[in-house]
Protein backbone atom coordinates (compact mmCIF):
# COMPACT_ATOMS: atom_id res chain seq x y z
CA UNK A 1 0.00 0.00 0.00
CA UNK A 2 1.40 3.59 -0.80
CA UNK A 3 1.88 6.07 1.80
CA UNK A 4 -0.41 8.54 2.11
CA UNK A 5 0.55 12.15 0.25
CA UNK A 6 1.80 14.47 2.67
CA UNK A 7 0.34 17.77 2.91
CA UNK A 8 0.81 20.49 0.08
CA UNK A 9 3.89 22.43 1.79
CA UNK A 10 6.45 25.12 -0.08
CA UNK A 11 9.19 22.62 -1.04
CA UNK A 12 12.47 23.32 0.46
CA UNK A 13 15.77 21.37 -1.33
CA UNK A 14 18.11 21.13 1.33
CA UNK A 15 21.92 19.55 0.73
CA UNK A 16 24.41 18.72 3.67
CA UNK A 17 27.89 18.93 3.03
CA UNK A 18 31.32 18.76 4.75
CA UNK A 19 34.43 16.75 5.05
CA UNK A 20 34.12 13.00 5.71
CA UNK A 21 33.08 11.21 8.53
CA UNK A 22 31.98 14.37 9.75
CA UNK A 23 28.80 12.82 10.91
CA UNK A 24 26.69 14.12 7.95
CA UNK A 25 24.87 11.16 7.64
CA UNK A 26 24.24 10.34 11.10
CA UNK A 27 22.55 14.00 11.50
CA UNK A 28 20.78 12.95 8.46
CA UNK A 29 19.29 9.76 10.15
CA UNK A 30 18.63 11.89 13.24
CA UNK A 31 16.22 14.56 11.44
CA UNK A 32 14.20 12.18 9.99
CA UNK A 33 13.21 11.04 13.50
CA UNK A 34 11.84 14.59 14.60
CA UNK A 35 9.90 15.29 11.42
CA UNK A 36 6.67 13.83 9.86
CA UNK A 37 8.26 11.13 7.70
CA UNK A 38 9.93 7.32 7.77
CA UNK A 39 12.16 7.46 10.27
CA UNK A 40 15.60 6.30 9.36
CA UNK A 41 19.12 5.13 11.19
CA UNK A 42 22.58 5.77 9.69
CA UNK A 43 22.46 2.26 8.11
CA UNK A 44 19.58 2.26 6.66
CA UNK A 45 20.52 5.03 4.55
CA UNK A 46 23.93 3.13 3.57
CA UNK A 47 24.17 0.44 0.60
CA UNK A 48 25.52 -3.07 1.26
CA UNK A 49 29.05 -1.49 -0.03
CA UNK A 50 28.84 1.47 1.71
CA UNK A 51 28.15 -0.35 5.31
CA UNK A 52 31.40 -1.94 4.50
CA UNK A 53 33.79 0.99 4.01
CA UNK A 54 31.55 3.15 6.36
CA UNK A 55 31.57 6.15 4.06
CA UNK A 56 28.97 7.75 1.55
CA UNK A 57 29.68 6.86 -1.69
CA UNK A 58 26.24 8.09 -3.72
CA UNK A 59 24.42 11.16 -2.96
CA UNK A 60 21.07 10.12 -1.19
CA UNK A 61 17.72 11.78 -1.58
CA UNK A 62 15.00 11.36 0.93
CA UNK A 63 11.50 13.69 1.66
CA UNK A 64 10.27 14.61 5.37
CA UNK A 65 8.08 17.48 6.47
CA UNK A 66 8.45 20.02 9.25
CA UNK A 67 5.48 21.94 10.38
CA UNK A 68 5.99 24.92 7.22
CA UNK A 69 8.04 23.17 4.75
CA UNK A 70 8.03 19.88 2.46
CA UNK A 71 12.03 19.17 2.53
CA UNK A 72 13.96 17.28 -0.14
CA UNK A 73 17.11 16.18 1.63
CA UNK A 74 20.48 15.34 -0.28
CA UNK A 75 22.89 13.31 1.96
CA UNK A 76 26.09 14.54 -0.07
CA UNK A 77 29.36 12.33 0.22
CA UNK A 78 32.22 13.65 1.91
CA UNK A 79 35.09 11.77 0.47
CA UNK A 80 37.48 13.82 -2.09
CA UNK A 81 37.70 11.38 -4.47
CA UNK A 82 32.95 10.78 -4.81
CA UNK A 83 33.14 14.95 -5.36
CA UNK A 84 31.53 14.51 -8.70
CA UNK A 85 28.49 13.38 -6.74
CA UNK A 86 28.41 15.84 -4.54
CA UNK A 87 28.27 18.35 -7.65
CA UNK A 88 25.34 16.68 -9.06
CA UNK A 89 23.51 16.92 -5.40
CA UNK A 90 24.24 20.60 -5.12
CA UNK A 91 23.24 21.18 -8.44
CA UNK A 92 19.36 20.31 -6.73
CA UNK A 93 19.26 22.15 -3.69
CA UNK A 94 18.18 26.09 -2.39
CA UNK A 95 19.65 25.94 0.81
CA UNK A 96 22.86 23.87 2.29
CA UNK A 97 23.51 22.35 6.02
CA UNK A 98 27.61 22.53 6.98
CA UNK A 99 28.64 19.94 9.71
CA UNK A 100 31.68 20.20 11.04
CA UNK A 101 33.24 18.12 13.72
CA UNK A 102 33.27 20.41 16.20
CA UNK A 103 36.63 18.17 17.77
CA UNK A 104 38.73 18.19 14.09
CA UNK A 105 37.09 21.94 13.32
CA UNK A 106 36.83 22.93 9.16
CA UNK A 107 38.85 20.90 7.00
CA UNK A 108 40.35 20.94 3.36
CA UNK A 109 36.86 19.23 2.26
CA UNK A 110 34.79 21.34 4.29
CA UNK A 111 36.01 24.77 2.25
CA UNK A 112 36.09 22.45 -1.03
CA UNK A 113 32.26 21.68 -0.55
CA UNK A 114 31.45 25.24 0.44
CA UNK A 115 33.09 26.44 -2.82
CA UNK A 116 31.23 24.27 -5.06
CA UNK A 117 27.98 25.09 -2.96
CA UNK A 118 28.90 29.00 -3.77
CA UNK A 119 29.60 28.80 -7.59
CA UNK A 120 26.24 26.80 -7.66
CA UNK A 121 24.76 30.04 -6.76
CA UNK A 122 23.35 28.41 -3.58
CA UNK A 123 23.33 31.40 -1.01
CA UNK A 124 21.99 30.08 2.49
CA UNK A 125 24.58 28.03 4.78
CA UNK A 126 23.17 26.66 8.23
CA UNK A 127 25.97 25.65 10.03
CA UNK A 128 25.56 22.55 12.66
CA UNK A 129 28.81 22.05 14.91
CA UNK A 130 28.47 18.36 15.65
CA UNK A 131 29.79 16.17 18.33
CA UNK A 132 30.15 18.55 20.57
CA UNK A 133 29.13 16.14 23.38
CA UNK A 134 33.29 15.60 22.92
CA UNK A 135 34.49 18.79 24.25
CA UNK A 136 33.64 20.18 27.79
CA UNK A 137 34.98 23.74 26.83
CA UNK A 138 32.89 26.19 25.74
CA UNK A 139 35.90 28.49 24.97
CA UNK A 140 36.65 25.24 22.19
CA UNK A 141 33.04 25.67 20.98
CA UNK A 142 33.46 29.04 20.40
CA UNK A 143 36.89 29.34 18.50
CA UNK A 144 35.53 26.68 16.33
CA UNK A 145 32.71 28.58 15.58
CA UNK A 146 35.33 31.51 15.06
CA UNK A 147 36.78 29.74 12.63
CA UNK A 148 34.00 28.20 10.59
CA UNK A 149 32.26 32.03 10.38
CA UNK A 150 35.72 32.96 8.80
CA UNK A 151 35.81 30.61 7.01
CA UNK A 152 32.28 31.61 5.54
CA UNK A 153 33.51 35.03 5.05
CA UNK A 154 36.58 33.60 2.65
CA UNK A 155 33.83 31.26 0.72
CA UNK A 156 31.78 34.31 -0.36
CA UNK A 157 29.01 33.50 1.89
CA UNK A 158 27.62 35.76 4.68
CA UNK A 159 29.64 34.18 8.02
CA UNK A 160 28.18 36.60 10.54
CA UNK A 161 24.71 35.99 10.19
CA UNK A 162 24.75 32.22 9.36
CA UNK A 163 22.84 30.13 11.90
CA UNK A 164 25.26 28.03 14.10
CA UNK A 165 23.67 25.19 16.00
CA UNK A 166 25.80 23.28 18.54
CA UNK A 167 24.61 19.53 18.82
CA UNK A 168 25.70 15.79 18.92
CA UNK A 169 23.85 14.08 15.80
CA UNK A 170 25.15 10.39 17.81
CA UNK A 171 23.11 11.92 20.96
CA UNK A 172 20.12 12.78 19.82
CA UNK A 173 17.97 10.20 21.12
CA UNK A 174 18.56 11.73 24.54
CA UNK A 175 17.13 14.28 25.93
CA UNK A 176 19.78 16.47 26.78
CA UNK A 177 21.10 16.62 23.00
CA UNK A 178 17.39 16.62 21.40
CA UNK A 179 17.04 20.50 21.69
CA UNK A 180 19.55 21.27 18.93
CA UNK A 181 17.41 19.44 16.33
CA UNK A 182 14.42 21.10 16.65
CA UNK A 183 16.55 24.04 16.54
CA UNK A 184 17.93 23.09 13.21
CA UNK A 185 14.33 21.98 12.43
CA UNK A 186 13.33 25.69 12.82
CA UNK A 187 16.41 27.11 10.75
CA UNK A 188 14.87 25.18 7.95
CA UNK A 189 11.40 26.53 7.97
CA UNK A 190 13.04 29.97 8.15
CA UNK A 191 15.12 29.50 5.55
CA UNK A 192 14.48 31.82 2.10
CA UNK A 193 12.77 29.92 -0.56
CA UNK A 194 14.06 30.11 -4.74
CA UNK A 195 11.55 31.60 -6.43
CA UNK A 196 10.93 29.20 -9.49
CA UNK A 197 9.29 29.74 -13.00
CA UNK A 198 6.20 27.43 -12.98
CA UNK A 199 4.57 29.16 -15.91
CA UNK A 200 7.63 28.98 -18.59
CA UNK A 201 8.79 25.99 -20.69
CA UNK A 202 9.84 22.67 -19.25
CA UNK A 203 13.17 22.24 -17.95
CA UNK A 204 14.04 18.89 -15.93
CA UNK A 205 17.76 17.90 -15.74
CA UNK A 206 18.39 14.68 -15.34
CA UNK A 207 20.36 13.55 -12.58
CA UNK A 208 19.84 9.27 -12.24
CA UNK A 209 17.87 6.76 -14.45
CA UNK A 210 15.67 3.51 -13.74
CA UNK A 211 14.83 1.24 -16.46
CA UNK A 212 11.40 -0.60 -16.61
CA UNK A 213 10.07 -3.19 -19.27
CA UNK A 214 6.21 -3.86 -19.89
CA UNK A 215 4.09 -6.64 -21.46
CA UNK A 216 6.45 -9.36 -19.96
CA UNK A 217 3.67 -12.10 -20.11
CA UNK A 218 3.98 -14.58 -22.98
CA UNK A 219 3.58 -13.48 -26.29
CA UNK A 220 3.26 -9.81 -25.33
CA UNK A 221 5.80 -7.43 -27.47
CA UNK A 222 8.13 -5.67 -24.68
CA UNK A 223 8.19 -1.90 -24.65
CA UNK A 224 10.93 -0.62 -22.71
CA UNK A 225 10.14 2.47 -20.58
CA UNK A 226 13.15 4.82 -18.36
CA UNK A 227 12.09 6.04 -15.58
CA UNK A 228 14.08 10.13 -15.51
CA UNK A 229 14.51 11.20 -11.72
CA UNK A 230 15.59 14.66 -11.17
CA UNK A 231 14.01 18.21 -9.89
CA UNK A 232 12.18 20.74 -11.93
CA UNK A 233 14.10 23.87 -12.46
CA UNK A 234 11.25 25.50 -14.29
CA UNK A 235 8.19 24.78 -16.12
CA UNK A 236 5.26 22.30 -14.92
CA UNK A 237 5.16 18.19 -15.52
CA UNK A 238 2.30 16.36 -16.17
CA UNK A 239 0.98 12.87 -17.00
CA UNK A 240 0.06 11.99 -20.93
CA UNK A 241 2.67 15.27 -21.89
CA UNK A 242 4.79 14.67 -24.73
CA UNK A 243 8.50 15.47 -24.18
CA UNK A 244 11.95 15.60 -25.15
CA UNK A 245 15.35 14.31 -24.41
CA UNK A 246 18.04 16.59 -25.34
CA UNK A 247 21.89 16.68 -24.85
CA UNK A 248 24.54 14.09 -25.13
CA UNK A 249 22.88 12.42 -28.39
CA UNK A 250 20.29 12.51 -31.05
CA UNK A 251 17.37 14.34 -29.78
CA UNK A 252 14.43 11.80 -28.20
CA UNK A 253 10.91 12.00 -27.60
CA UNK A 254 8.73 10.10 -25.86
CA UNK A 255 4.82 10.63 -23.20
CA UNK A 256 5.29 10.69 -19.90
CA UNK A 257 3.33 7.55 -18.84
CA UNK A 258 3.72 8.42 -15.09
CA UNK A 259 4.88 11.05 -12.68
CA UNK A 260 5.69 9.91 -9.53
CA UNK A 261 7.18 11.79 -6.00
CA UNK A 262 9.08 9.82 -4.39
CA UNK A 263 6.69 6.84 -3.43
CA UNK A 264 3.55 8.65 -4.86
CA UNK A 265 1.93 8.94 -7.93
CA UNK A 266 1.06 12.29 -8.74
CA UNK A 267 -1.14 13.68 -11.77
CA UNK A 268 1.19 17.19 -11.78
CA UNK A 269 4.06 18.31 -10.47
CA UNK A 270 5.44 22.18 -10.30
CA UNK A 271 8.77 23.69 -10.57
CA UNK A 272 11.14 23.19 -7.53
CA UNK A 273 9.54 19.95 -6.76
CA UNK A 274 11.58 16.24 -7.02
CA UNK A 275 9.87 14.48 -10.04
CA UNK A 276 10.26 10.88 -11.46
CA UNK A 277 8.96 10.70 -14.87
CA UNK A 278 8.51 7.51 -16.51
CA UNK A 279 8.92 8.60 -20.03
CA UNK A 280 7.50 5.92 -22.98
CA UNK A 281 9.17 4.66 -25.90
CA UNK A 282 12.42 5.50 -24.68
CA UNK A 283 14.96 2.84 -23.77
CA UNK A 284 17.71 3.09 -21.14
CA UNK A 285 20.70 2.92 -23.12
CA UNK A 286 19.52 6.24 -25.04
CA UNK A 287 19.32 7.82 -21.96
CA UNK A 288 22.59 9.34 -20.00
CA UNK A 289 22.34 11.45 -16.86
CA UNK A 290 23.03 15.09 -17.22
CA UNK A 291 20.50 15.02 -20.65
CA UNK A 292 17.36 17.85 -20.21
CA UNK A 293 14.04 16.61 -20.29
CA UNK A 294 11.72 19.48 -21.98
CA UNK A 295 8.85 20.64 -23.79
CA UNK A 296 8.90 20.12 -27.66
CA UNK A 297 11.23 22.23 -29.55
CA UNK A 298 11.45 24.10 -27.00
CA UNK A 299 15.60 23.92 -25.64
CA UNK A 300 18.78 24.34 -27.65
CA UNK A 301 22.14 22.66 -27.17
CA UNK A 302 25.48 24.40 -26.94
CA UNK A 303 29.39 23.15 -27.81
CA UNK A 304 31.41 26.29 -27.33
CA UNK A 305 30.60 28.79 -24.91
CA UNK A 306 32.72 32.29 -23.50
CA UNK A 307 32.66 32.01 -19.60
CA UNK A 308 34.76 33.75 -16.86
CA UNK A 309 36.93 31.78 -14.78
CA UNK A 310 37.72 31.64 -11.02
CA UNK A 311 40.99 29.28 -10.17
CA UNK A 312 41.33 28.60 -6.49
CA UNK A 313 44.15 30.14 -5.20
CA UNK A 314 47.29 28.22 -4.08
CA UNK A 315 47.41 27.61 0.01
CA UNK A 316 49.95 26.02 2.23
CA UNK A 317 48.35 23.54 3.84
CA UNK A 318 48.93 20.02 2.70
CA UNK A 319 45.92 17.99 4.22
CA UNK A 320 46.76 14.56 2.88
CA UNK A 321 49.31 12.79 0.71
CA UNK A 322 47.64 12.67 -2.08
CA UNK A 323 46.02 16.03 -2.54
CA UNK A 324 47.51 18.08 -5.22
CA UNK A 325 47.22 21.95 -4.58
CA UNK A 326 45.67 24.01 -7.36
CA UNK A 327 48.08 24.85 -10.67
CA UNK A 328 48.20 27.21 -13.41
CA UNK A 329 46.30 26.43 -16.87
CA UNK A 330 46.71 26.78 -20.62
CA UNK A 331 45.27 27.06 -23.96
CA UNK A 332 44.35 23.10 -25.36
CA UNK A 333 43.50 21.27 -21.19
CA UNK A 334 40.83 19.21 -21.10
CA UNK A 335 39.43 19.21 -17.71
CA UNK A 336 35.88 17.53 -16.70
CA UNK A 337 32.50 20.26 -16.39
CA UNK A 338 29.92 19.58 -14.63
CA UNK A 339 27.01 21.89 -14.97
CA UNK A 340 23.49 21.48 -13.86
CA UNK A 341 23.85 17.13 -13.76
CA UNK A 342 26.24 16.90 -16.45
CA UNK A 343 29.65 15.84 -16.90
CA UNK A 344 31.31 16.74 -19.79
CA UNK A 345 34.94 16.91 -20.80
CA UNK A 346 35.55 19.96 -22.53
CA UNK A 347 39.11 22.09 -23.87
CA UNK A 348 39.83 25.46 -22.57
CA UNK A 349 41.24 28.21 -24.91
CA UNK A 350 42.43 31.60 -23.47
CA UNK A 351 42.08 34.45 -26.03
CA UNK A 352 44.11 36.85 -23.71
CA UNK A 353 46.98 35.14 -22.00
CA UNK A 354 48.92 31.70 -22.90
CA UNK A 355 48.39 30.82 -18.76
CA UNK A 356 46.17 31.36 -16.51
CA UNK A 357 47.84 31.57 -12.48
CA UNK A 358 45.89 29.63 -9.47
CA UNK A 359 44.34 32.77 -8.18
CA UNK A 360 43.37 34.91 -11.06
CA UNK A 361 40.08 35.59 -13.08
CA UNK A 362 40.41 34.64 -16.72
CA UNK A 363 38.21 35.11 -19.91
CA UNK A 364 38.41 31.34 -21.81
CA UNK A 365 36.49 29.92 -24.22
CA UNK A 366 35.34 26.29 -23.81
CA UNK A 367 34.40 24.22 -26.44
CA UNK A 368 32.30 21.02 -25.36
CA UNK A 369 32.58 17.42 -26.25
CA UNK A 370 28.83 16.87 -27.15
CA UNK A 371 26.64 19.29 -26.94
CA UNK A 372 24.43 19.66 -23.82
CA UNK A 373 21.57 22.52 -22.20
CA UNK A 374 23.40 25.33 -21.29
CA UNK A 375 21.23 28.27 -21.20
CA UNK A 376 20.03 29.68 -17.84
CA UNK A 377 22.65 27.39 -15.78
CA UNK A 378 23.33 29.30 -12.95
CA UNK A 379 27.49 28.70 -12.44
CA UNK A 380 29.53 25.51 -13.49
CA UNK A 381 32.87 23.53 -11.83
CA UNK A 382 35.91 22.54 -13.90
CA UNK A 383 38.19 19.49 -12.07
CA UNK A 384 40.43 17.12 -13.58
CA UNK A 385 41.09 13.40 -11.60
CA UNK A 386 42.81 15.17 -8.66
CA UNK A 387 41.18 18.72 -7.65
CA UNK A 388 39.19 21.49 -8.76
CA UNK A 389 40.63 23.63 -11.74
CA UNK A 390 37.77 26.41 -11.48
CA UNK A 391 34.83 27.58 -11.26
CA UNK A 392 33.14 30.11 -13.21
CA UNK A 393 29.85 31.64 -14.97
CA UNK A 394 28.56 31.86 -18.38
CA UNK A 395 28.86 34.98 -20.15
CA UNK A 396 27.41 34.18 -23.62
CA UNK A 397 26.47 31.25 -25.85
CA UNK A 398 28.25 30.87 -29.56
CA UNK A 399 26.79 27.36 -30.70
Amino acid sequence: MAPPAPPRLPTLAVGVIGHVHDGKTALTAALTRITAGQPRTHEQLLDYCERLTGITVLAKCIEYCTERRRIVHWDCPGHPDRCKNTIKALSQVDVVILVVSAAAGPREQTREHLQYARALAVTHVIVFLNMCDLLDSPELLDLVELETRELLHACGFDGDTAPVIRGSAAQADRDEWREPLYALRDALDAAPLRIHDAAGALLLPVVRTYSRWFGRRAGAAQVPSTVLAGRIERGTLRTGDMLELVGHAPTRRGQCVQLRAFDRVVDELAAGESAGCQLGEVPPWEVTPGMVLTSPDALTTHRRVIARLSLPPRTSARPRSSWRGPSAIASGYRPHLYVRTADITCTIMLPDASRAEPGERVAAELVLDVPTVLAGAPGFILRDAHSTVATGEIVELLD
